[in-house]
């Protein structure tokens, strides 16, 4: 089974401005995706909704290998990843009809590369 990353992303300004009643029926949407998924075959393995873009850290680096700190976001978007679903799927093109048909924000799924091939027998690959 692969595992996919999907992306929630929408209006900061949007969120900024929902109202209690929008937050409610935005987390029976994502209720209804969590009720939803396993019965089409689809394990949401992990997920987060992540904080304001204004609380967030940068780093960049610099062509001498330095690297600075700043306070974010990253960059001045209108549109930001507000939210995380880690998912594990045979079918890709299910789950984004799935996603369709349940969420209101829009989403962007992506794979992972399989690096295991890179890597001597029995080695496991820790990020640095």
């Amino acid at each position: 089974m692969a595992r996919y990353l999907v992306m929630l992303r929408g209006d900061q300004a949007t969120w900024d401005a929902w109202t209690d009643d929008d937050m409610a029926r935005n987390s029976t949407r994502h209720a209804e995706l969590a009720r939803r998924a396993p019965a089409r075959g689809h394990t949401i393995v992990g997920g987060e909704e992540l904080t304001h873009p204004g609380q967030s850290l940068v780093v960049r680096r610099s062509t001498d290998g330095t690297g600075t700190v700043s306070d974010g976001p990253y960059t001045e978007l209108v549109e930001q990843v507000g939210g995380y679903y880690l998912v594990e799927t045979d079918d890709v093109r299910d789950l984004a009809a799935l996603l369709a048909e349940t969420l209101a924000e829009d989403v962007e799924i992506r794979g992972f590369v399989d690096h295991s091939a890179d890597l001597p027998a029995g080695e496991v690959d820790v990020p640095a």
